[in-house]
């Protein structure tokens, strides 16, 4: 996740894809808060949750693990 996090900041998008896809997202979602400043961010839980199984079973897939 971290060297998904910096290559997005130096605006290197495929390395960032190529590490873990989520962390374009995550850079993305942090933006968003920063220059919306919501009051209140509400989320689904279970969408939470499958979004971490996927970051997990991507970064098994990704060290050949699975």
């Amino acid at each position: 996740m971290t060297t998904s996090v910096e290559a997005t900041v130096h605006l290197r998008f495929r390395d960032a894809l190529t590490a873990n896809p989520a962390g374009l997202l995550l850079v993305a979602a942090a933006l968003w808060l920063v220059l919306r400043r919501p009051a209140r961010v509400r989320y689904s839980l279970p969408v939470l949750w499958v979004g971490l199984a996927l970051m997990w079973v991507f970064e098994l897939h990704r060290f050949a693990i699975i």
